[in-house]
């Protein structure tokens, strides 16, 4: 008799997933620094992270803003479909699936329009969609 083996979501991917976050967020932070001409005084713009896909599908992960000069971030766990709300400079998200099946999609809004997207439907897939 076969036994089938169920992959373990990686902490790795995990942990690189969260250090594309940082840097993503490290590199528009100096960005829009430098257009600025040093001075860091872009206005703030409202953020809408849509996670759409096979309802039901459930993932981990963490999305990040720069914003005011500081960098802010919220580790999630969560169910297809699901939005959260980030107000800052720029946004970064990197969500992993922690199941085999379904689809998983990242978009990210601003203004009702769709600005970044990304979409797995790989098992254990990952997400990282920045803007």
């Amino acid at each position: 008799m076969s036994e089938s083996v169920k992959p373990k979501t990686s902490k790795t991917t995990l942990i690189i997933g969260g250090l594309f976050v940082i840097v993503a967020v490290i590199v528009a932070f100096f960005y829009f620094s430098d257009i600025n001409g040093g001075g860091y005084s872009l206005s703030s713009k409202q953020y809408t992270i849509r996670v759409t896909g096979t309802h039901g599908t459930k993932f981990s992960g963490s999305w990040g803003v720069v914003g005011s000069g500081a960098y802010r971030s919220e580790t999630v766990e969560g169910t297809v479909p699901t939005e959260y709300s980030a107000s800052g400079q720029s946004v970064s998200v990197v969500f992993q699936k922690t199941e085999t099946g379904g689809t998983l999609k990242v978009e990210i809004l601003e203004g009702g329009s769709v600005r970044a997207s990304g979409v797995t439907s790989a098992s254990y897939g990952v997400v990282s969609v920045a803007y």
